[in-house]
Order: structure tokens, then C-alpha cells, then sequence
């Protein structure tokens, strides 16, 4: 899974993990730009991003690591975020599993 890139991908996983939710008072103080009637968040620690879905607009942070966030991805039109066919992703989940394969491999060499 790409982290630093918004796909419908990652959206569908960080919802399937959970972890999207309506914003509380406390995070209009560290976003206080959103529009959205009420705003969406992703907070993913263990990856260290946070997802903002604001009406049709979604941004992508990453921590900073000294307690602050920094944009590495937006998009402004959720809808237009491509759609991957069946096709593609049984293809995907195949390269996925022979990459595990091939890693596999190289760990017996060493």
C-alpha cells in the first residue's frame, strides 16, 4: 500500500481499518481550514499520516515527527480518483505475491 499518495485504494483501507471518522473540536484546532459541514479524518499512527476528506477535497499528511503535519498529497475532486477494474487488481495482487515470492527467495541466499 502507497502512503504518500491518495488513491481510492488507501481510502478504502484506512475505512475498512476504522480509522476514518467526523472531526471533533479538537481537530478544527490543528485544521481549521476545512469547509465541509462535517469534515472526515484518518489518523493512521502506525504509518505516521493523517487523511482529511473535506467535501469533495482530500489531503494527505505526513508527521513531521516534531508534533506537526506536512501536505504531501491533495486532491480536490474525490470523484474523479481512478478506478481500478477486477482485472487490475487481481493482476496487482499477483505481482504483489510473486514480489513476496522473489523476496522469499533472496532471503534463503543470504
Amino acid at each position: 500500500m502507497n502512503f504518500t499518495k491518495i488513491s481510492r485504494e488507501l481510502i478504502e483501507s484506512l475505512r475498512d481499518m476504522g480509522k476514518i471518522r467526523p472531526f471533533t473540536r479538537n481537530d478544527f484546532h490543528g485544521f481549521c481550514g476545512v469547509e465541509s459541514p462535517c469534515p472526515m479524518i484518518a489518523e493512521y499512527e502506525e504509518e505516521g499520516i493523517v487523511l482529511i476528506i473535506d467535501g469533495d477535497a482530500v489531503e494527505l499528511y505526513a508527521d513531521t515527527g516534531d508534533g506537526g503535519f506536512e501536505l504531501i498529497d491533495q486532491c480536490d475532486y474525490i470523484r474523479e480518483l481512478p478506478v481500478k477494474t477486477e482485472k487490475q487488481l487481481r493482476i496487482e495482487a499477483e505481482i504483489a505475491a510473486m514480489e513476496a515470492s522473489i523476496a522469499a527467495l533472496k532471503a534463503e541466499l543470504n
